[in-house]
């Protein structure tokens, strides 16, 4: 997230000299007077001098300064955050009155002043920079580039006006810009305290600027507030011979999950969707098998959350997979997933995009099975449109289910289909608008379970993604249900 000061030094103000201060004070001395004779209470304030001597009054010299804060840290959905507010100095705290406010990030500033319009299409490179555009309401265009930095258009590229750079999230999705989120957050001064009240389900962080004045001068400071999630409560405790004393023997463990098998495409598949589900699976005690179309190496999309290179080597060729060895099926995102869509029809202008017609029927034949076996079967983000032009028993198996996924632009092709939601919902899936699962405004917890179907929106919700097919999957009941047979 970028943040910008909220306040900056100004250039001092030249004091008014003695004299010039008797003559404004003693013109708006005489103006009351004139105006309470008019009123006719004149006797009510005698006036007996033409003005008042200021040079007689005690200059203001104290100096002070508001201590520095720290940045704070601190877990949402308890009580709210307090911080007294110190000043040093020769001053007393209890003559300063302190201030606060949430600092505007660079994206709110940027989208306040040029009022930039959310779209579901942000014709990415029209004029073949691999630019992706934004509008303003007033007519005009920006554009920001695949490295995260963001220009207002004035007739060429050379032209432009740089304004801002951002990471390259917002240039996979420069909604974060046209339409950014508002910190579910309160800011509150109650004396010298500062109170931070966070939303009930709120994560995140933003800037607070922290002010103080005397009545002659002040002070401002700015501070990083996280808001992180809330510590678990888990009220689940196993049964043991101790908490029933007549037992005899340990109840009889439950088998541990086959992998999880996770797919990606050899080329321009989303890291973070694939390393963040990837972590949370294995943190749930799962093992998880990485297929592609090839065991070649495998290059994730540019900017996409990798460290390095990115590249992964998969485990497999997804021609050789077979569902009896897993316990779900997960599909990553990214263009590249688009090589396993098996009744698109359409050719895309990226050839690798297209994939064969083996590794289509495989993909297909295996999410049959998946599904025949009542295992899970899950994708995030544009991995969602290889479920929607999978078929099962002639229709795809999303149709009819409440879905969410990446909601915009998709690969440029030869076909009408633009956006990913338009593909799903070609293919009669039920796709919620972005943000709008659990907290609301955030796609961080984004993950719909719909009968054995999982699906996410985006990298945002990879952790969560994870964290859900984890629990689905260890779910004792489902592995009653369909491994009661292993050993």
């Amino acid at each position: 997230m970028s943040f910008r000061p909220l306040f900056t030094k100004n250039k001092p103000i030249k004091p008014a000299s003695a004299s010039r201060r008797r003559r404004r004070l003693g013109s708006s001395l005489q103006c009351l007077e004139d105006r309470r004779m008019m009123a006719g209470d004149v006797a009510l304030l005698p006036i007996e001098a033409e003005y008042v001597d200021v040079s007689t009054l005690a200059p203001n010299t104290t100096e002070w300064t508001l201590d520095p804060l720290a940045d704070f840290e601190f877990a949402g959905g308890a009580d709210p955050f307090e911080q007294q507010l110190t000043a040093s100095g020769e001053i007393d705290p209890n003559d300063l009155i302190f201030s606060a406010s949430i600092v505007p990030t660079l994206a709110q500033e940027l989208d306040a002043r040029y009022d930039l319009m959310e779209s579901d299409d942000y014709h990415t490179n029209c004029l073949g920079q691999n630019e992706r555009w934004v509008r303003s309401n007033s007519g005009g265009w920006f554009f920001l580039t695949p490295e995260g930095d963001f220009f207002q258009w004035r007739g060429s590229f050379n032209n432009s006006r740089h304004l801002a750079t951002f990471d390259a999230s917002y240039y996979d999705n420069p909604d974060l810009i046209a339409e950014p989120e508002t910190a579910d957050v309160e800011v509150v001064i109650e004396g010298d305290v500062l109170k931070i009240i966070p939303g009930v389900d709120y994560t995140g962080s933003f800037q607070v600027a922290v002010g103080a004045t005397n009545g002659f001068g002040g002070a401002t400071d700015l501070v990083l507030v996280t808001v992180t999630p809330p510590e678990p409560i888990d009220d689940f405790k196993a049964p043991t011979n101790e908490d029933d004393p007549g037992g005899e023997e340990d109840p009889e463990e439950l088998p541990t999950p086959p992998p999880v098998l996770m797919v990606i495409a050899n080329h321009d598949f989303y890291y973070q969707e694939y390393a963040d589900t990837r972590t949370s699976l294995e943190e749930a005690g799962l093992e998880v098998v990485v297929a592609a179309a090839s065991t070649d190496t495998a290059t994730p999309h540019n900017g996409s959350g990798q460290v390095g290179s990115g590249e992964v080597t998969p485990d497999l060729s997804i021609l050789d997979a077979s569902a009896d060895d897993y316990s779900a099926i997960v599909f990553v995102g990214g263009w590249g997933s688009s090589m396993y869509q098996y009744a698109y029809e359409g050719t895309y202008d990226n050839g690798y995009y297209n994939g064969t017609e083996a590794v289509k029927l495989a993909t297909n034949e295996l999410i049959n099975d998946f599904v025949d076996q009542n295992k899970y079967v899950t994708a995030i983000c544009h991995g969602v449109s290889v479920l929607a032009w999978a078929r099962v028993d002639g229709v795809s198996p999303i149709d009819g289910k409440t879905v969410s996924a990446w909601a915009n632009t998709s690969p440029g092709s030869d076909t009408a289909f633009n956006t990913t939601r338009q593909e799903i919902e070609y293919n009669g899936g039920i796709m919620v608008e972005s943000g709008s699962v659990g907290v609301a405004g955030t796609a961080e917890d984004d993950v719909i379970v719909d009968g054995r179907i999982i699906t996410a929106e985006n990298y945002d919700s990879a952790s969560v993604f994870g964290d859900v097919i984890g629990e689905m999957v260890n779910d004792p009941a489902y592995i009653d249900e369909i491994f009661a047979e292993w050993e």
